[in-house]
């Protein structure tokens, strides 16, 4: 994000992708931000991309600026988070795209080049979570999705999310959320 007559030193990798929005209007939590770059949630990246195929194809006034509303509102709930190091953004990836996985400290410190030491030191000052908090969060808030918005049966989501033991995982989720998942199943 570059606000107006802003000065930004910022660089990226040859093939990364931008998104130009010129819009007078910001949410607060944006607006007043004092980072100018920041990594991005999954469902906005997801929406950005289909904006950018709806776009490629389609020139529609009333479906841009539906696709504004929606963006604004994805915006208004981004946490902003400061750009990690690249050997932690690279374990964030690795965890994001393999949640469902066994995830050792022992794994994710070798893909970040750090020691298991070094790497949870470094993975906790950037996010501020130890790495099993944030695995967890992850796990956690892709269960409560696929509880709220499929069929899948209980025990089908545990093992989706990483977890080969149901009891295990609904003590978690009932830790986590404060609600039983086949309380929330239900709602």
């Amino acid at each position: 994000m570059v606000k107006t007559n802003e000065k930004h030193y910022f660089s990226a990798e040859e093939n990364a992708k931008f998104i130009v929005v010129d819009t007078d209007l910001l949410p607060e939590n944006v607006f007043h931000s004092s980072q100018i770059v920041f990594s991005i949630s999954s469902p906005l990246l997801a929406f950005l991309e289909f904006s950018e195929s709806q776009l490629r194809y389609q020139i529609n006034p009333e479906v841009e600026r539906l696709m504004f509303d929606t963006f604004y509102k994805l915006l208004e709930q981004q946490n902003l988070f400061v750009q990690y190091d690249a050997r932690i953004r690279e374990v964030v990836a690795y965890i994001h795209h393999n949640f469902a996985k066994n995830l050792s400290v022992e794994v994710l410190a070798d893909i970040s080049c750090l020691s298991a030491t070094q790497f949870k030191k470094n993975f906790k000052s950037q996010t501020n979570q130890t790495v099993t908090e944030y695995i967890t969060k992850i796990r956690m808030q892709k269960a409560q999705a696929l509880l709220l918005h499929t069929d899948s049966p209980i025990a089908i989501i545990a093992e989706l999310v990483g977890y080969t033991d149901i009891s295990a995982f609904s003590r978690r989720f009932s830790k986590y959320f404060g609600i039983a998942p086949s309380k929330l199943k239900h709602v």
